[in-house]
């Protein structure tokens, strides 16, 4: 009968067979984790130039939009006063400035917002480490849909009631003919533009001018505090790095 007898096994080798097997495993898996934490920390640099070289232009469109109504708002309320005094009116080319001003003017802000959207609606918003910068990205779209609201509210107002009342007025002893026509006509009559500044429908219009643009002109205000804000954390993440 034949013995067989077991090979002897070096159970330190063997230990530091299995100890280099695992070793090589979590290497591998280290290589991948730095590989990939890598590849997210380029992603969220990209995400970051992208939302700064937009949120730049838009707060540069805010800035122009609040100057904007606040000239209305100042020549609206300019108007306004004239008809409420009991002083002389001025020249017809005034008065029809005045007039286009607070009666015909109105502006739509559009923000450019495809980085925003883009982020906000690929998930990508987890690559963004800074919790701030999330939320201020998050809360966006709420001030500015208030925004965009408050104008739209306003151009409604001039679109569908102040420029169709004017129309109606224009037959008045030449109203508005500077504007129309680049000229003061013949038949351009001071009583006229007495009789429709005297109208208490005109006044109410013109007061719902001044009023709307104060109100746009705050909630462009809060706007271009958040778009700042944004600006300020998208920043500060890039310096992280």
């Amino acid at each position: 009968m034949e013995l067989i007898i077991g090979r002897h096994v070096d159970p330190f080798k063997l230990a530091a067979e299995g100890l280099a097997i695992v070793v090589g495993i979590l290497l591998a898996l280290g290589a991948d984790a730095w590989w990939e934490r890598r590849a997210d920390i380029a992603r969220e640099r990209a995400l970051l130039a992208d939302l700064e070289a937009e949120f730049i232009v838009t707060g540069r469109e805010i800035t122009e939009a609040i100057n904007w109504h606040g000239d209305n708002e100042r020549g609206s309320r300019r108007l306004y006063q004239i008809a409420l005094s009991e002083q002389p009116l001025p020249g017809v080319i005034q008065l029809d400035s005045l007039i286009r001003i607070a009666m015909v003017d109105a502006r739509s802000f559009n923000a450019g917002d495809g980085a925003y959207r883009a982020l906000m609606s690929s998930g990508d918003l987890r690559f963004l480490r800074d919790d701030s910068l999330r939320y201020a990205l998050a809360g966006w779209e709420g001030v500015l849909a208030d925004a965009i609201e408050d104008e739209a509210w306003v151009f409604r107002d001039v679109q569908q009631e102040f420029v169709p009342y004017l129309m109606g007025r224009l037959h008045l002893g030449g109203i508005y003919a500077v504007q129309l026509e680049g000229e003061i006509l013949e038949h351009s009559s001071i009583r006229a533009y007495e009789t429709l500044l005297r109208d208490l429908r005109f006044q109410n219009y013109l007061l719902t001018k001044v009023n709307g643009e104060a109100v746009i002109q705050r909630e462009l205000s809060d706007l271009q505090a958040a778009a700042d804000q944004i600006i300020r954390l998208v920043r500060k993440a890039l310096e992280v790095g």
